[in-house]
């Protein structure tokens, strides 16, 4: 029997180590420019299949981490520790907001859209899945911080790099914002919530009603911190005001 993992890189998303078998060669061999690998060599190790999909893989990966809270949000680090969790529906800028932050101000991502609460440890999952390049974000970036990303693997995916966090963080968040989506031109308005408020701001973006106790399980996580719901604002408004908030919280132990 062949030994596959001698052959083949292994990877590591979340808490699935993997490989990746595919028809296509060429895919392969960009993966290996794509996807994290683990630190250490684990004891388990998925064998994935896929054509050439990276958002089907991702999709697989996912799958996989049965039992865990989700919620659509990006989840950052500062560099001085704070927690930000920054929820919301797709095209409300979570990733790319995460994404203008590690370029610019060096924070740490411990996930890029979908942030995952293991209920068992408390503790946030690192997952460095790649950013997705949506058209024009790579001019936004660049207009707004001038940065861009590289490399852009497939024509649209930006590998994380040494911008993921490196290690799980305890799910008590310093900062918890909701966006709604940017409008071009409309000016950015923030307004504080309660815990309860903000739980509810959440229930059409996460696993919260498929989780009996995971409503109370989350208010007690984001209110640790101040929580807030921010509507319009540009890119550079949105980095300004969490940089602001950040910059007058304490980090949480």
């Amino acid at each position: 029997m062949i030994d596959w993992t001698v052959l083949k890189p292994i990877y590591s998303l979340g808490r699935i180590p993997f490989i990746v078998k595919s028809p296509d060669a060429a895919f392969e061999r960009e993966l290996a420019r794509l996807l994290p690998r683990p630190r250490l060599v684990p004891d388990t190790i998925y064998e994935l299949w896929t054509g050439n999909d990276v958002r089907g893989l991702i999709s697989d990966i996912l799958a996989r981490h049965a039992g865990f809270l989700w919620i659509d949000a990006a989840c950052v680090l500062s560099p001085q520790g704070h927690k930000v969790l920054i929820a919301g529906h797709s095209g409300a800028g979570k990733s790319t907001t995460a994404l203008a932050l590690a370029l610019r101000y060096g924070w740490r991502v411990l996930a890029e859209d979908l942030t995952l609460i293991d209920p068992q440890t408390n503790n946030i999952v690192v997952l460095a899945t790649p950013f997705s390049l949506k058209a024009g974000t790579r001019e936004l970036l660049e207009e707004t911080i001038a940065m861009v990303p590289e490399p852009v693997v497939f024509g649209e995916w930006v590998p994380m790099n040494n911008m993921h966090a490196k290690d799980e963080c305890r799910s008590y968040f310093d900062l918890s914002l909701y966006f709604g989506k940017a409008r071009h031109g409309e000016p950015i308005n923030k307004s504080a919530c309660s815990s309860a408020q903000y739980i509810r701001l959440l229930l059409s973006c996460s696993s919260l009603i498929h989780d009996e106790n995971g409503p109370d399980r989350l208010a007690e996580y984001v209110g640790s911190g101040s929580c807030y719901q921010v509507m319009g604002g540009s890119l550079s408004e949105r980095l300004d005001l969490i940089l602001g908030l950040t910059e007058n919280t304490n980090v949480h132990e």
